[in-house]
């Protein structure tokens, strides 16, 4: 059957959207992803429930909908970043789904919003939701290691190793990202004072993510010239970077 004839089947039973391959109007090509997705709004757990077409239901938290929300006042659609807003401050802490659909013509979750402060509804795009399906527990291999909350006390509870083990012996790499799951920070002594000796460290454990900023950022002292405090001499307390681009908690 050529692409032209392909058609498109729809069928809606319930809250259960069945769609089969077909072409959008105005295209000559066929849809290449197509959803069997049935949605249930479990308010009372504050849940959005899909269940996708390979019979796996992903439970996506109301709150982290509300936090990813893609609309223009939400998401600048020209820088492509989030807005930097604040859930407690802008008033959606407890913002709740009243209703969820699928737009079966723009494969889109449309959801309306309780106790919310800014705006009434949100749209996302059901690719976008599946990229971010969260791992069951059942599919997740992470070793789940209790946290040690800080105290007073905590500089001198501070794990070091030594840069070389880390780098030659898988038992002490373990123990390394152990203590940093575990304390939340772990120092690593005796770096051979040479460039490129953190992308070792961290391509012994994934790849580095590129950012906007390329997948490594160098800093380093240029003086009256510095336009951000990073590259002045002074010392940088602990602060984390970037850390809107994480799309998904945990």
């Amino acid at each position: 059957m050529s692409a032209r004839r392909i058609s498109r089947f729809l069928s809606l039973s319930g809250s259960h959207l069945y769609r089969c391959r077909g072409r959008r109007p105005g295209s000559a090509w066929p849809q290449l992803s197509y959803y069997s997705v049935h949605v249930e709004n479990r308010v009372d757990d504050k849940l959005l429930s899909l269940k996708w077409e390979d019979g796996k239901t992903t439970d996506y938290p109301h709150i982290y909908l509300r936090d990813n929300c893609p609309c223009p006042s939400c998401y600048n659609p020209q820088t492509r970043q989030r807005v930097i807003s604040n859930l407690i401050f802008d008033d959606y802490a407890n913002a709740t789904i009243k209703t969820a659909h699928i737009d079966q013509d723009k494969d889109e979750l449309h959801v309306e919003w309780t106790n919310d402060g800014q705006h009434d509804s949100s749209i996302f795009q059901l690719n976008w939701l599946k990229e971010r399906r969260f791992a069951s527990q059942a599919e997740s291999q992470q070793v789940r290691i209790k946290r040690i909350l800080w105290d007073d006390d905590i500089i001198n509870k501070i794990h070091r190793f030594d840069y070389n083990k880390v780098i030659e012996d898988q038992s002490q790499l373990y123990q390394w990202l152990r203590c940093i799951l575990q304390d939340g920070i772990a120092l690593i002594d005796k770096v051979p004072d040479e460039t490129s000796q953190v992308r070792k460290l961290a391509n012994k454990v994934s790849y580095l993510r590129p950012s906007c900023y390329g997948d490594q950022f160098r800093i380093e002292s240029i003086g009256e010239a510095a336009t951000t405090i990073a590259y002045k001499t002074g010392r940088l307390a602990m602060h984390s970077d970037l850390a809107y681009y994480v799309n998904m908690p945990g």
